[in-house]
C-alpha cells in the first residue's frame, strides 16, 4: 500500500520564536532575521521527519491506493492525532468512480498509539475502490497543542 502524505494548511507560529533563537545566537542586528527564520523552519522539519510527530498543529492529508485488507489498519504517518476532532474525513473512490465518504461509524480510531491507526469497527469491512493511484484519502489534524 503505496502512502502519501501532503500538509493541507501551514502554520505561520514556529514553536520556537524568533526572539528565542535570536537570544540563544546572541544576536541583537535585525540584517538576518530572514535566514534564522529560515533555520527554525528547516530545523524544526528535520526534527518532524525524523520523529514522525508534527510540532505545529495543523492538516494532513494522507492517500492511499486503496484499503488495507480486513485485518489491517490504516496507519498514518504522522502524529500525534488530536483527539475528537482527529481524523476530518476519510474519502475513497468507489469501484463505480464515485468519490465517497466513509462513514465514522465504520471504523475506530486508536489516537493513544506512537502513529495514529484507523481500524474498522466491528463486523465492518473496508468498502471496494477504484483501482486507481490515491484512491483513499485521510484528512486528519495532527500535531503538538501550543501551550
Amino acid at each position: 500500500m503505496i502512502r502519501l502524505i501532503e500538509k493541507s494548511g501551514q502554520s505561520l507560529t514556529e514553536p520556537v520564536t524568533l526572539a528565542q533563537a535570536k537570544a540563544h545566537l546572541c544576536r541583537d542586528s535585525s540584517d538576518d532575521d530572514d535566514y534564522i527564520n529560515g533555520l527554525i523552519s528547516a530545523a524544526r522539519e528535520a526534527c518532524e521527519n525524523d520523529a514522525k510527530r508534527s510540532f505545529i498543529q495543523r492538516s494532513f492529508i494522507q492517500r492511499f491506493h486503496f484499503f488495507p485488507s480486513n485485518l489491517e489498519a490504516i496507519q498514518l504517518d504522522i502524529g500525534p492525532l488530536k483527539e475528537a476532532a482527529g481524523i476530518t474525513h476519510v474519502k475513497y473512490i468507489a469501484a463505480d468512480g464515485t468519490l465517497t465518504t466513509l462513514d465514522a461509524a465504520n471504523y475506530l480510531v486508536h489516537y493513544d498509539s506512537f502513529l495514529p491507526r484507523i481500524e474498522l469497527a466491528p463486523n465492518k469491512t473496508w468498502p471496494d475502490t477504484r483501482l486507481q493511484e490515491a484512491a483513499v484519502t485521510v484528512e486528519f489534524i495532527a500535531g503538538i497543542s501550543p501551550c
